[in-house]
C-alpha cells in the first residue's frame, strides 16, 4: 500500500518508507505485567507472531 506522502512526495523522486512494528515489550510495557496485565494480555494475543516484538526485533 502506497501511503499518502509517499504519492505527495514522489514527484520530487523522493521515497517514504516505514516501520510499524506494533507493542515492543519495554520497561514501559514490561511494567504492564505487573500494573494492568490485561492490556499486556490484549497486546499479545493480537500480535500476529503470538508474543510482543523486542527492540532486537527492530535491528
Amino acid at each position: 500500500m502506497v501511503g499518502p506522502l509517499a504519492v505527495e512526495l514522489g514527484k520530487y523522486g523522493i521515497r517514504v518508507n516505514s516501520l510499524s512494528p506494533g507493542a515492543i515489550m519495554t520497561p514501559m510495557t514490561a511494567a504492564l505485567e505487573t500494573d494492568n496485565p490485561a492490556i499486556l494480555n490484549f497486546y499479545r494475543d493480537s500480535a500476529p507472531v503470538g508474543r510482543l516484538g523486542t527492540p532486537q526485533d527492530l535491528r
